[in-house]
């Protein structure tokens, strides 16, 4: 016989600490949070007919996040340091409220207290205050963060860059997208998701209607709907609807590490390999992706034609994918054919017994094929892409490669050197 159901309470069960409260207590935290969801979502009833729940989380941190959620006021025990109190409201979604219950309004009194010093590096030009009470400190061409516990956070690494004109550039980082003007370094505008939510992009394309691509996740922790490729609007910054490529079974859209945009189809290849870092979940893949109507047109998936492929690129001619392996050999794959492998004979570059300690890297263009291994760069040329140069260049082995502007880029990581690459002018008669 089921227990009747007390009606309006719930039992928490924390770190062994047993908290009896009301569900409407619960719900007042929002949906959006984690406290706030278990209102909506079924439980196990004990005996009492009480839905119940256990968390495996610090009890004294949850009675003082309870505690604010029944009163409005946040008091913290003096054997809980604020860190970890913070990092507690931060797991339970509770972050906001903690930062409002704990930081005073600024009503106008003139009666302050020191709170905290910084200690920025010397030379800082100019500070910035935050809508939730962090703050950056300018410092040269650096800028310093400081979340609202005024704790100085990482640099957000950039992820990606991408082109749109000679005049902008795209940054993808760890907090989102951003347009800046090459020539002022101003930033233009801020890319917005659909959902107005905070995401995390990684590889990034622009078509020629100028349209940005990008890969993303919503967390880099859990998995969302809302992971995948989407495209923005590049003078808007405004996320394009129904141009949105959803993670599915077999194809983390969002875990891809390359974007290339092909304009004479107009389809967007898409490259998850083994040196793209995805879930163990997800198999590498290359796809062929149609913005119209959001399709798959073309697709490899199977692991052995993958085994090893660290990058690829497609052909101008839009019929051939150009993959490589860590072992430097190259092979093409025909996006006629969609059997799931398509075809091709790698042709081996050198025979390698183990692989080298940089991945090559591959680019594509005016009928060029630049292959790049270790400090080296292999250009291919012609219908039979036959060897016609090796370039020799400085800072040793080479960790990315890009074609523009008539001029070949070989970044070298161990020097942080880049090679600039020009074609020989025209002999003087």
């Amino acid at each position: 016989m089921e227990p009747a159901k007390a009606a309006g309470r719930v039992r928490v069960n924390v770190g062994g600490r047993v908290f009896e409260t009301a569900a409407s207590t619960l719900a007042s935290a929002g949906r959006v949070t984690m406290l706030g969801a278990m209102v909506d979502v079924d439980a196990s009833w004990n005996a009492s007919g009480m839905p119940e729940y256990f968390i495996d989380r610090d009890p004294a941190c949850f009675g003082a996040l309870l505690g604010m959620l029944c009163s409005g006021e946040l008091h913290v025990p003096p054997d809980v340091p604020e860190r970890q109190l913070f990092r507690e409201a931060l797991y339970y979604g509770l972050l906001d409220r903690v930062r409002a219950a704990r930081v005073p309004e600024l009503d106008g009194d003139d009666r302050l207290r020191l709170a905290a010093s910084l200690q920025p590096p010397p030379d800082a030009t100019a500070v910035r205050a935050a809508p939730d009470g962090g703050c950056c400190v300018a410092q040269g061409s650096t800028v310093r963060l400081y979340n609202w516990m005024l704790e100085e956070l990482p640099a957000a690494p950039v992820r990606d860059a991408a082109y749109l004109d000679a005049s902008t550039l795209v940054v993808g980082a760890g907090s989102g997208m951003a347009a800046f003007s090459t020539r002022t370094g101003g930033l233009t505008h801020h890319f917005r998701s659909a959902t107005r939510s905070p995401f995390t992009p990684r590889a990034l394309a622009y078509d020629d209607k100028k349209s940005t691509f990008a890969s993303s996740k919503a967390s880099l922790y859990l998995p969302s709907e809302h992971d995948g490729i989407g495209a923005w609007d590049c003078s808007t910054g405004e996320q394009l609807a129904g141009s949105f490529f959803p993670d599915r079974p077999g194809f983390a859209f969002s875990d891809a590490a390359k974007l290339q945009w092909l304009e004479t189809t107009g389809a967007l290849l898409v490259v998850s390999t083994e040196a793209s870092g995805i879930n163990n979940k997800d198999r590498p893949f290359l796809a062929l992706l149609d913005s119209r109507d959001t399709s798959v047109v073309w697709s490899c998936s199977d692991r052995t034609t993958l085994a090893d492929v660290v990058d690829a690129v497609m052909m101008e001619d839009g019929r051939w994918v150009c993959v490589v392996n860590k072992f430097h050999e190259l092979g093409f794959l025909d996006v006629r054919k969609n059997d799931d492998h398509g075809s091709g004979v790698l042709q081996s570059w050198r025979p390698m017994a183990e692989p080298v300690s940089h991945y090559p890297k591959l680019a594509a263009h005016g009928g060029l094929l630049v292959a790049s291994r270790n400090d080296t760069v292999s250009v291919y040329s012609g219908p039979h892409r036959v060897l016609t140069s090796t370039l020799w260049g400085s800072g040793g082995a080479i960790g990315d490669l890009a074609i523009g502007g008539d001029r070949l880029f070989a970044l070298h990581n161990e020097e942080n050197v880049v090679d600039v690459w020009e074609a020989l002018p025209p002999p003087i008669i």
